[in-house]
C-alpha cells in the first residue's frame, strides 16, 4: 500500500492553483497594498508610495519602514499571493514525498519544453537547456546577477523578427525607423520602405537601400563628410 503521506501530497498538488500573474502597471495606485514576491523567502506585504511610469518602477514601503523601488512584475494581489504561496508549499511537499517514495510515477523527471512558462514567475520561460530559464521576448532580468522577476525592456530586439524592437508600452512591438509591417497590423516580418519619414527625425527619409537615409526635400546634410552624422539642416 502506498504511504498515506504520498497520497495526501498528491491531493494537495492536484488542488494547487495556477501560477500568479503580475499586476498590470496601469492598475497600480499610490496607497495600494501588495505583496512583494521573494524567491527564497516569504512574500512581504508592502504599501505603494510612488510610481515612476517612465522607468516602470514602483516605490514601496516595507513594514519596518524601509523603502525600495521594484518592478511591477514583483507585486502580487492577495489572491495571487495565496496562489503563489500554495504553489511553493505544494512544491516543497512534493519534494518531501519523493524523498520518501522516489519510485512514485509522479516523481519521475518531466519532459523539458523550451519556451514553456515558468510555474511561478510571470514572463519567464524555459530555455533550450534543461533547468535553465530566460526572460520572455521583450523582457530582461530585474537583477541581472540573479534569477528572479523580469521587467519589460523597451528597445530590446525581437528574437524572431529582424528590425523589430520592444515598444515603450508593455507587450507591444514596433518596426525600427524606415520599416513597416509586411502584414499590418500583425506582429511579423517587416519591410524597408523607401521615402518613409524617420520616426524620430521627420526631416530624414528612408533611402533606396535598407538602413540608408536621405535628407527630406529642402534639407541637406549638416556634415556630408561624416556619414555617421545624421544631422540635416535647411538648405
Amino acid at each position: 500500500m502506498r504511504p498515506i503521506c504520498a497520497v495526501v501530497v498528491a491531493g494537495l498538488l492536484l488542488g494547487s492553483g495556477n501560477a500568479a500573474q503580475a499586476v498590470p502597471l496601469a492598475r497600480i495606485d499610490v496607497g495600494d497594498s501588495y505583496y512583494v514576491h521573494r524567491d527564497l523567502d516569504d512574500n512581504v506585504l508592502v504599501t505603494v508610495v510612488a510610481i515612476d511610469a517612465a522607468t516602470r518602477k514602483i516605490k514601496v514601503l516595507f513594514p519596518n519602514g524601509a523603502v525600495d523601488w521594484v518592478a511591477p512584475e514583483r507585486l502580487l494581489t492577495q489572491s495571487q499571493n495565496d496562489e503563489d504561496e500554495a504553489a511553493s508549499a505544494n512544491a516543497m511537499l512534493q519534494v518531501f514525498a519523493c524523498m520518501l517514495e522516489p519510485n512514485d510515477p509522479s516523481c519521475k523527471e518531466t519532459e523539458w519544453k523550451p519556451g514553456a512558462p515558468h510555474p511561478r514567475l510571470a514572463h519567464v520561460v524555459a530555455g533550450s537547456e534543461r533547468g535553465k530559464w530566460r526572460p520572455a521576448a521583450g523582457y530582461q532580468w530585474e537583477n541581472p546577477d540573479r534569477f528572479g522577476p523580469v521587467t519589460w525592456s523597451p528597445g530590446t530586439k525581437h528574437p524572431d523578427y529582424e528590425h523589430v524592437v520592444a515598444a515603450q508600452s508593455e507587450n507591444r512591438w514596433i518596426p525600427l525607423p524606415g520599416y513597416q509591417w509586411k502584414d499590418p497590423p500583425n506582429l511579423g516580418p517587416v519591410v524597408w520602405t523607401p521615402g518613409m519619414k524617420h520616426r524620430n527625425n521627420p526631416v530624414l527619409l528612408a533611402g533606396a537601400t535598407p538602413d540608408s537615409w536621405v535628407p527630406a526635400p529642402g534639407y541637406k546634410w549638416a556634415n556630408p563628410s561624416n556619414p555617421a552624422d545624421m544631422t540635416a539642416v535647411p538648405k
